[in-house]
């Protein structure tokens, strides 16, 4: 179960850092075998349909053969009370009140033969077009629950995680929106933040202007970095004409 070790300080930690957190044996087995009944009944209702993305990371080409069967998930499951407690747990440790674990929920069911590419699980929105506001949420932290047997070989996840040099994910608040790649191989990768409560300097002897938004990297006494300009909605790009904070 990756995410779901938060509790302990070195799952935090490695969580904090972009890292993948596993704990074997989340669930009891009574729970595991009957999420596992509950799929087979999924599955012989129809429910489970291929997910269309088993090739097209790689080249473009797509086969339904190659491709896992997915059904989302519009119902409470067994494994439901543990998840409930996984999200209130990670509310507290990461300092994200309004996290939410009910945005993405589906059984995917991977048949012999079948495989899923290498890919990013989640870009910011302004790099996804309109693709990017559709939905209310967005995917800043995933979880995962096996529940093949042990003697299963294939279907493992591979994870290539960045080396943070800071906590990443959400800062005081703000959301990480991106990194700054280390100059060298050997440095570590910076998360950037988005602070949209930036106020404006205004000319001597007039108010302040309403508050933007800026960029910035946390420097090694926990300080912020600011690596923008300021911006706001009336911006035609990020950049504007206002000095950096």
């Amino acid at each position: 179960m990756v995410g779901s070790n938060v509790g302990s300080n070195a799952g935090l930690h490695e969580l904090l850092r972009g890292q993948c957190v596993v704990q074997p044996g989340w669930l009891k087995p009574e729970a595991v075998a009957a999420l596992r009944d509950d799929i087979r009944a999924l599955d012989a209702a129809g429910q489970f349909v291929a997910s269309g993305v088993a090739t097209g990371g790689v080249d473009g080409d797509y086969s339904s053969d190659e491709d896992r069967l997915v059904s989302v998930l519009s119902h409470r499951t067994p494994a439901d009370l543990r998840l409930d407690a996984l999200c209130r747990g990670l509310r507290r440790s990461l300092s994200r009140p309004t996290l939410s674990c009910a945005g993405e929920r589906y059984y995917s069911v991977t048949r012999p033969g079948a495989r899923l590419a290498f890919h990013m699980d989640e870009r910011h929105e302004e790099t996804k077009g309109e693709r990017g506001w559709r939905l209310p949420t967005r995917r800043s932290v995933s979880w995962l629950l096996y529940l093949s047997r042990g003697d299963v070989r294939g279907g493992a996840l591979r994870a290539y995680c960045r080396s943070s040099a800071a906590a990443c994910g959400a800062h005081a608040g703000d959301l990480q929106v991106g990194w700054l790649d280390g100059v060298r191989a050997c440095d570590r990768d910076e998360p950037v933040f988005l602070d949209s409560w930036v106020r404006s300097r205004a000319p001597p002897g007039e108010a302040a202007r309403e508050a933007r938004s800026a960029l910035y990297v946390l420097r090694r006494d926990g300080s912020r970095c600011y690596v923008s300009r300021r911006f706001g909605p009336a911006d035609p790009s990020w950049s504007c004409e206002d000095d950096s904070p």
